[in-house]
């Protein structure tokens, strides 16, 4: 019978062989070029708000202190604010200029209040906390209970809770200006008594 020979065994299983190169130098062109393209992209730039200038610890914002900066997305913490803060909220810890600034790094608004507030820390009994409903951002009036000192329009800074059963509550308290020795004595003692206002 006339016609053309089937291709021999040896020539058949060069064409698979040659098959296979193809696909595997095709998966190799692919992944050089992903990673090619990764590289020449690089991490994607973000807006996110930062310091202007070095911040220092309970300063009260205000609007020249913050701005928007292009940072890589790889060096933003999952937990850094995304976009600039309302009010004039109060700085927790230092901040570095151009640098992600972490939500746990702000305290409460200090509303129309400005510059810099003088702390400091006191354990108080839960009558003193008012029973537990003082928070954060609370104006409060301080009156030491062994003297005659005290002060108005305090920011309750920071609260948390403690294990002393005598003075289960925390609190950093935010003054406008320098503390009077007998009330500075006094929150160190925890002998004061607190009203909001």
């Amino acid at each position: 019978m006339s016609g053309i020979p089937p291709p021999s065994q040896p020539r058949r299983a060069l064409g698979i062989r040659l098959s296979y190169l193809a696909w595997f130098l095709l998966g190799c062109t692919a992944v050089v070029g992903f990673i090619a393209t990764s590289w020449h992209h690089g991490p994607r730039l973000i807006q996110v708000p930062t310091a202007s200038h070095p911040i220092a610890a309970f300063t009260i914002l205000g609007s020249n202190d913050l701005h928007l900066t292009w940072i890589p997305d790889n060096r933003i913490p999952a937990l850094a604010l995304r976009s600039l803060p309302d009010g004039h909220r109060v700085t927790l810890v230092d901040l570095a200029p151009d640098a992600p600034i972490p939500a746990s790094a702000l305290g409460p608004d200090a509303g129309q209040q400005t510059g810099h507030l003088v702390v400091t820390g006191v354990q108080i009994s839960a009558a003193a906390a008012l029973n537990g409903s003082l928070r954060a951002g609370d104006r409060v009036t301080i009156a030491a209970t062994n003297t005659s000192a005290q002060a108005q329009n305090v920011l309750v800074v920071q609260i948390a809770k403690t294990s002393n059963t005598d003075h289960p509550y925390a609190v950093t308290l935010g003054f406008a200006r320098a503390i009077s020795p007998p009330l500075l004595k006094a929150c160190g003692s925890g002998a004061i008594a607190l009203q909001r206002n």
